[in-house]
């Protein structure tokens, strides 16, 4: 089954859930959103995360890692996943990275993100910190362009004064040296 085809029914012209159909939406549907119009539901930092969001106010994507065995992790935790170890503390990586998995938004769950239906939620994984996987939407670009194994960096959204959300965009690519 395509990954874009409708898991149940929805009102759209028959052809379109021909299960012949590659996918439901042509490449001209493909358009990026406009994020500005969408009012996000805010992040409540709690004691393991607030570290996170503290330094991604200030422009910095710091996770979570294990000072006994040097695994990364996040969301955080009160113990390494990896060996159980409490010497946890967070250390600044690099923000770019590959798409690790992706789902496209067909339906608004929650009507304030209809502005921008359809987009693409990501998985990213990241260059400095194998293993552990960060949430977020691919921005700047049509939704079509999120593929696994894609390149992405990291950016940062500032949604009030105490919250900036780290979003992906896909990498710039660089010419071969």
């Amino acid at each position: 089954m395509s990954p874009c085809r409708p898991q149940r029914p929805v009102a759209m012209p028959a052809a379109l859930l021909d299960p012949n159909t590659v996918c439901c939406l042509t490449e001209d549907d493909a358009v990026m959103g406009d994020w500005s119009e969408v009012t996000r539901p805010i992040p409540v930092p709690n004691e393991w995360t607030k570290p996170f969001w503290d330094a991604a106010r200030r422009g910095v994507l710091e996770l979570q890692r294990c000072q006994s065995c040097g695994h990364f992790q996040h969301p955080p935790y009160a113990t390494c996943l990896k060996c159980m170890s409490i010497d946890l503390k967070f250390e600044p990586v690099g923000g770019s990275g590959t798409i690790y998995a992706y789902t496209i938004m067909n339906h608004s769950g929650d009507k304030r993100f209809a502005p921008v239906v359809p987009y693409a939620s990501i998985i990213v994984e990241l260059d400095a910190a194998p293993g552990a996987l960060l949430a977020g939407n691919l921005l700047g670009a049509p939704y079509t362009e999120a593929k696994v194994g894609r390149r992405v960096e990291v950016i940062f959204e500032r949604l009030n004064d105490d919250i900036t959300l780290p979003q992906f965009r896909l990498a710039v690519a660089t010419p071969a040296e």
